[in-house]
């Protein structure tokens, strides 16, 4: 009799495990399907966005034609930022470069703000590269602020951090050079130096 009550405990605790696993994993699946339609959504605006305006912004950063209309909401902001990317990276031209360097600085120093201040690590990797590229020397305040006080960043990170404070702020960068928060080992010294 004792056997098959253990076994029947057993059982009903394999149950309720088994139960509850299937809706940890329901709800894993849920918040995948969420985040996919979300970014779904978001893309889709971008696309919109782009087939609306590209023509303008290609004449504003190329012939210098003025912009009737200001992106006005994050995902417009987000469909710019990868607008002037794409721009910078494939036309290495110095007024295109200089005007998204002013765009943004007028006009996006809120959204950039944001991002550098986000909590995920993949959106500050991403507006680092961002600092580098456009040259948003409006973040260089902040992100020697996260160098002096913040510890909870990787390697990837603090060299990103390090290579913008080398581009505007020598005296930091030397500091960390010679004391880094990090161990660098010969390849990241190459990197920075």
């Amino acid at each position: 009799g004792r056997d098959n009550m253990i076994d029947r405990q057993f059982l009903v605790g394999a149950v309720i495990a088994g139960t509850i696993m299937l809706i940890v994993i329901l709800c894993i699946f849920i918040y995948l399907v969420y985040k996919g339609t979300k970014r779904n959504r978001i893309n889709e605006k971008m696309n919109t966005y782009f087939e609306q305006y590209k023509t303008q912004w290609y004449n504003y950063l190329v012939y210098n034609e003025p912009l009737d209309h200001r992106p006005e909401n994050q995902i417009t902001m987000k469909a710019v930022d990868h607008l002037f990317v794409s721009y910078l990276t494939t036309l290495n031209n110095a007024s295109i470069h200089t005007k998204v360097s002013e765009y943004a600085a007028s006009n996006m120093q809120n959204y950039y703000i944001e991002q550098i201040k986000s909590r995920d690590r993949s959106v500050r990797l991403n507006v680092l590269q961002r600092t580098l590229l456009m040259e948003l020397d409006f973040l260089v305040p902040i992100i020697e602020q996260h160098l002096r006080n913040k510890r909870d960043y990787d390697m990837e990170e603090y060299l990103l951090m390090l290579r913008v404070v080398a581009k505007y702020n020598r005296n930091i960068f030397f500091a960390h050079v010679y004391q880094p928060k990090l161990p660098f080992d010969d390849y990241e010294y190459k990197l920075l130096l």
